[in-house]
């Protein structure tokens, strides 16, 4: 995780918005798979935070190839906190 949040430091969303939001996607699927290993639902979260962040960008980019890839995992995780709950209606606790 370290090395993520270290990248993000160095990809700025002001300088490269791109790459900031590809790494913050590759920062939930380490949370992610720290999640699933460790059963700590607070991963999880953190990853679809992440993953929310990312799709503003990814969006804003016109990226469709990742814009579908983090709404899948973001998808996938919100099933995971809240089996059976659609996606959408689904929102964050602060």
């Amino acid at each position: 995780m370290a090395a993520y949040r270290a990248a993000l430091e160095e990809l700025r969303h002001d300088r490269v918005p791109l790459a900031w939001a590809q790494t913050l996607h590759n920062l939930a699927e380490a949370e992610t798979a720290l999640g699933d290993k460790t059963s700590d639902t607070s991963r999880w979260r953190s990853a679809i935070a992440s993953c929310e962040a990312a799709l503003e960008e990814f969006r804003r980019a016109d990226a469709t190839h990742y814009v579908e890839k983090a709404t899948g995992l973001r998808d996938r995780l919100i099933l995971r906190l809240v089996p059976g709950c659609p996606p959408i209606a689904w929102r964050p606790t602060a």
